[in-house]
């Protein structure tokens, strides 16, 4: 990150998600940048999204209209088209996997108590170190299909329950979720809510400017028909529950769909916290499962008269269609590359290659998210990274990792790794070291062995690392301590992990007798 200068971001943004992906590396050894590992993954992401989605809804709807509507819910034009191939939005891909396996506990919750509450935790644990803006909008929907399926003598328990399941997957995440929220005072984490970030730009249908709005206002719009379309199918059932089951998921489309338009303004400025969502077109992730929903319940409402069959089956097959055309036309735009800009079309032989490098050459000086940069360093926008690595020095195979600002002498790098620097220093005088890492509190500075320790400073105005050494022969140790809200998020976590294995531990008769959700 930042030409190799370094980058806090994952203290802020959640990692599961590349956590998993380096799980690949070992079967990609000429891959050193990544970017096939990334694809693998994001193919992983998008048959796992399906089977959890199969699981959930299998259980509430059996197992062909499950696999149907499971299919779509990968090929939706949000989760598809625009997470993947318009925006490459990584991390929230990975979210539409965890979203149908937190509602397949809930669901499962009242039946079988120790599994789904261990299971709601471990989910939605998982949710929160993969994307946190996704985490905020999704959250309220299992509470809500918790009061829904439960019946109503028991609405309250089930209710306690998935709040208590929810609690601790907060408290299993502590260890990334801490740092998060408790040390954005060291990043610039306003610039991710002002600026093209400020939440009022990116209502749909207020611009039609640029490719995007237009693209996503028209999936999402295609989206809500099919949404549309599956729930006039269960107005027509038979099943009771079918039909309580059409009006709680599209209220949820309808909702969301609104939460993505400039109506719902007074909302976003009655609840500050939905701010940080950024981008209000992200409600696409809820209008998506609760679309795929609506298509399982629209599909095993069976008693239809031949008129209605004859309507719904072709608005959805026209539906359908058409979210498949919006997902071929992104996947073949998103393949028209041409190093630069767009233009001139590569041919399909030397179109692979040209890309591999062009990529390499972007990761090579890969700037941090403004939000997410360190609040000493300077403002890296524009060419202010390319200025930096200039002034810094380059050498064959990077930066150059250490410059003598004072004094003169000859320095070794030994290791050169995330948070722990060792450096051998010979200075016939003392010296002033400027590292080529950017600052962050906690970087620690030891003097041969620990026998002395250094202060460390930002650089005015780059915020690097810099030292001042004494004369002499010396091995300087640089470490990046862990701070109090990193300990405190370990040891919560856990603690919490602790606490999940006593539950699985715990005898089964000691658990509430079972009892079953609403069909």
């Amino acid at each position: 990150m930042n030409g190799g200068l370094g980058s806090p971001v994952f203290f802020y943004y959640g990692s599961v998600p590349y956590h998993l992906t380096s799980l690949l590396h070992p079967l990609f050894t000429h891959d050193p940048h990544g970017w096939r590992q990334l694809g693998v993954s994001a193919a992983a992401a998008l048959c796992a999204s399906g089977l959890t989605a199969y699981l959930w809804l299998k259980q509430v709807y059996g197992p062909q209209p499950a696999l149907l509507a499971a299919t779509l819910y990968m090929l939706m034009p949000y989760h598809l088209a625009i997470d993947l191939y318009e925006r490459g939005a990584f991390a929230e891909f990975w979210a539409f996997v965890w979203m149908p396996l937190i509602l397949y506990f809930v669901c499962l919750l009242a039946r079988e108590r120790r599994l789904g509450f261990v299971g709601l935790t471990l989910s939605y644990a998982m949710l929160i170190m993969t994307h946190l803006p996704t985490t905020l909008i999704f959250s309220l929907v299992p509470l809500a299909y918790a009061c829904f399926k439960a019946e109503r003598r028991q609405r309250v328990e089930v209710l306690l329950l998935t709040l208590g399941a929810l609690a601790s997957g907060v408290a299993l995440s502590a260890v990334y979720l801490f740092p998060a929220m408790l040390t954005q005072g060291y990043v610039a984490i306003e610039k991710t809510r002002t600026g093209f970030y400020y939440y009022e730009h990116h209502f749909l249908f207020t611009t039609w400017q640029g490719r995007f709005p237009l693209l996503a206002a028209g999936l999402i719009l295609l989206t809500l028909g099919l949404a549309f379309c599956a729930y006039v199918a269960t107005r027509h059932s038979t099943d009771a529950g079918v039909k309580r089951e059409g009006l709680f998921w599209f209220a949820v489309a309808v909702v969301s769909t609104l939460l993505m338009t400039p109506l719902s303004k007074p909302v976003w400025r009655v609840v500050p916290p939905l701010q940080a969502i950024q981008f209000p077109w992200r409600f696409g992730t809820v209008l998506t499962i609760a679309t795929a929903a609506l298509v399982a319940a629209g599909c095993s409402a069976t008693q239809w008269s031949a008129m209605t069959r004859t309507l719904i089956r072709t608005l959805t097959f026209a539906s359908v269609a058409l979210m498949l055309l919006a997902d071929a036309f992104t996947v073949w735009d998103a393949y028209v590359f041409t190093p630069g800009g767009r233009g001139e079309v590569l041919t399909v032989t030397n179109r692979e290659p040209e890309r591999l490098t062009y990529n390499d050459e972007k990761i090579a000086v890969s700037k941090g998210t403004p939000g997410f940069q360190p609040r000493w360093a300077a403002p890296l926008e524009l060419n202010g990274l390319e200025s930096l690595l200039q002034k810094i020095g380059q050498r064959e195979g990077g930066t150059v990792e250490v410059n003598m600002t004072a004094g003169g002498g000859r320095v070794v790098v030994e290791r050169w790794r995330p948070r722990d620097i060792r450096l051998e220093i010979d200075a016939p005088t003392s010296a002033a070291l400027t590292i080529s890492q950017f600052y962050y509190p906690g970087w620690t500075a030891e003097l041969d062995n620990a026998q002395e320790s250094l202060p460390v400073r930002p650089t005015d105005p780059d915020g690097l690392l810099t030292v001042a050494v004494p004369a002499g022969h010396h091995y300087l140790s640089l470490r990046l301590a862990r701070n109090v809200p990193e300990y405190t998020g370990q040891l919560v976590s856990a603690v919490s992990a602790l606490a999940v294995l006593f539950i699985i531990a715990i005898p089964l008769k000691r658990w509430p007798g079972r009892r079953a959700l609403r069909p």
